[in-house]
């Protein structure tokens, strides 16, 4: 069934959106008043929380979530990333569910949400109870809107970074989101090299006798 007339489902938005300019208040402001977009449909699922259906130019309608369970789905997609002690970026968030689920098992550790959509983020939160995501210190949410802005978000974390994807989100902005994963892929071999320069030189020369 769905339920796009909005006054069916729980609007969040004003305890999100507290909590949001508490912890960045430049977000909240660009967030704040953004005009609804009709490229995004809410639907209830039978698990009793939304999922989105987006309605996008040359594509069909694309669940950005399980449209049965999204909380299930959520705990499916982040048995697929182990615990570590580096930070975390998360490229696509969707309604939030992966992302939440990631914070339940990572608490206190440094997760980075990246977003490219800002009317998805509205929607988020609109439409989902985000206080364990907007809560927490260590976690923070990024719209980028160039590379050079993602890039001042990852010389502020340290260590051993990593990142996931949720596909689902991503696929509605392939290229930017490609760029991202470039972007990362690129400063994570960085960080290896100048951690293990002697491991990463040897590679290299094994892979350059391979090609030859």
């Amino acid at each position: 069934m769905n339920l796009d007339h909005r006054m069916s489902l729980p609007d969040f938005t004003t305890s999100n959106l507290r909590l949001l300019a508490a912890k960045d208040p430049a977000l909240a402001d660009r967030l704040t008043g953004l005009p609804a977009t009709a490229s995004f449909a809410v639907e209830q699922t039978p698990a009793g929380v939304p999922t989105v259906i987006a309605s996008l130019p040359a594509m069909d309608p694309y669940p950005l979530h399980s449209r049965i369970d999204p909380l299930h789905e959520a705990h499916l997609w982040a048995d697929l990333h182990p615990l570590h002690d580096g930070p975390l970026v998360i490229l696509g968030l969707g309604l939030a569910y992966p992302a939440m689920e990631l914070i339940r098992r990572r608490p206190r550790r440094r997760i980075v949400l990246v977003e490219a959509d800002p009317s998805i983020l509205q929607l988020a939160l609109s439409r989902v109870d985000l206080s364990i995501l907007l809560s927490p210190e260590a976690v923070t949410i990024h719209l980028p809107e160039d590379t050079d802005e993602f890039h001042d978000v990852l010389d502020t974390l340290p260590g051993d970074l990593r990142y996931g994807l949720y596909i689902p989100a991503m696929a509605l902005h392939p290229g930017r989101y490609e760029r991202l994963r470039e972007i990362l892929d690129a400063e994570i071999a960085h960080r290896r090299e100048v951690a293990e320069p002697d491991v990463c030189t040897a590679l290299d020369l094994l892979l350059k006798e391979l090609v030859a």
